[in-house]
């Protein structure tokens, strides 16, 4: 555990006693260094980003397959209406609590 001590001393206007107090206060162990830059990771990049392309064209080359068109996207989106669908899906660790409602 790494701690760092410190001393302070006051005085009190009343007395001519001075108190020293030592407080000990956990530090952070430092954080690991970097590891050096290296190939692999850029290749998993470009792995990712190879396997998107090919996705994105597949998924292209099905939608014209079936007659789908595009529609043009608008010159101006300040007036347009967006809307997101957030889902977030979690790992049931506990079931003995789902039917709390």
């Amino acid at each position: 555990s790494i701690t760092e001590t410190t001393e302070t001393s006051s005085t009190t206007a009343t007395t001519d006693t001075a108190t020293t107090v030592t407080t000990t206060t956990p530090l952070l162990p430092p954080c690991p260094p970097l590891p050096p830059p290296g190939r692999p990771a850029i290749d998993e990049v470009q792995g990712a980003i190879d396997g998107s392309a090919r996705r994105v064209a597949a998924s292209e080359r099905a939608f014209a397959a079936a007659g789908g068109s595009r529609m043009p996207s608008p010159s101006d989106w300040h007036r347009e209406v967006a809307y997101s669908v957030v889902v977030d899906r979690f790992a049931n660790g506990d079931v003995s609590n789902d039917a709390v409602n």
